[in-house]
Order: structure tokens, then sequence, then C-alpha cells
């Protein structure tokens, strides 16, 4: 695997997708509303899989135009995982104010009034990489717009297109990171999970422009 990707246990993060409140995740396939499975770990929705935000680069280096990476991949020890068939995306988000604001749900969150386009969202993320919990504590963060995103993919490692963050660095957002979200049944990163362990999301480190 790239060294570029952060694979340890503790460094991986459930997440929020594009367009829709946080929904409940687990470590693993059990509790509330988790998929049944076979004693070789797979469901109807496929097999344990995660989705792991890697890092934030400059593409080229120097510049502001700013790349994420991920990997969606079966769920080794240790790994957050659910079951999946293994379709997901990922989406670079950065934090919105500068200053940051604490908050401990997505409503507390606002956009901008400029610098953003189609299907931007806000979000309440975790300070450090890991389980984002509904209802935990974190800061505030965005997704300008979907341009910022690579979405609809399946199994390997993922780059979302370099993206100019020229504008928004002027404004102050400096701070960027990789949210990444899995499918449990098909569409759920897009629509919501309605029960617990059926979609996952995950955020990466932070990366601090210049």
């Amino acid at each position: 695997m790239s060294s570029r990707f952060t694979t340890g246990p503790h460094r991986l993060a459930l997440i929020s997708c594009a367009v829709m409140l946080l929904t409940a995740c687990g470590q693993g396939g059990s509790g509330p509303g988790a998929n049944a499975s076979d004693s070789n770990g797979v469901s109807a929705n496929g097999e344990k899989m995660t989705n792991v935000p890697g890092a934030v680069t400059e593409s080229p280096p120097g510049s502001r135009n700013l790349t994420g990476h991920y990997e969606i991949r079966l769920a080794g020890p240790g790994d957050a995982f659910i079951f999946s068939s293994g379709g997901g995306g990922a989406c670079l988000v950065t934090q919105y104010p500068a200053a940051p604001k604490r908050c401990s749900q997505h409503s507390e969150c606002a956009l901008p009034s400029t610098n953003i386009g189609v299907n931007a969202g806000s979000y309440c993320l975790p300070d450090n990489a890991g389980p984002v919990r509904p209802g935990g504590a974190g800061t505030c963060w965005i997704k300008p717009s979907d341009d910022f995103c690579l979405k609809g993919v399946t199994l390997g490692q993922h780059d979302i297109a370099p993206r100019d963050t020229t504008a928004l660095a002027a404004a102050g957002m400096k701070k960027w990171r990789v949210l990444s979200c899995l499918n449990g049944p098909p569409g759920t990163c897009r629509t919501g999970a309605p029960t617990p362990n059926q979609v996952q999301h995950q955020v990466g480190p932070v990366y601090t422009a210049p």
C-alpha cells in the first residue's frame, strides 16, 4: 500500500458524506441494525470493507492545487468496517471558519457566502483523525462543492482530481483533510442509512497549507 495512506486503527475515522447528516456507524458488524453475516464474515451487502482516507497533498508540489487520496479495501484486523460490496467515494474539506468554531452537530456549522458551488456542505468533525460520533465534539468544516470529490468508485486506491484552492486560502481556509464514505446497501452514502452499520464515514489527517 502507498505510504500516503494512514492505515493504523487509531487513524481511522467515520465521517460525513456530501449531502446528508451523519448517520450512526459501528466499528464492527454487530449491534442494532447490523447485517447478519455467515462464519466467513460475509453478509447480503458483501464482505467486511473499509474506506481509508489518506493524505492531502499539493499537485504539483509547492502549488495551491490540492488533491486527496483514499483507498477502498477489505478490512484488516482492527479496522473499522461495514459489510459492503465496496462502492463509495471521498471529498476534500476545509476548516471554516478559519478561526476554529467548536461544535457538536452539523447544524451548528454554516457555509460561507462565497467560494462555494453545487452540493456544498458543512460538517462537525473531530479534531484528530478518528471516529466521528453523532453528537461528538469537534470543529466546523466545509466541502466547497462536488468538484472537490471523487465518488462512485470501487476497490482500489483513488486520487481526487487536483483543485485550485487559491481563493479559499486568501479567505483564510488553509486546513484540509479527506472525508470518505463507504456504502453498505447501494446508495447509502447519498441517501443516508436507515439503520446503524449500513454506511461508513472516516476522516483523514489534517494538512495545513503554508
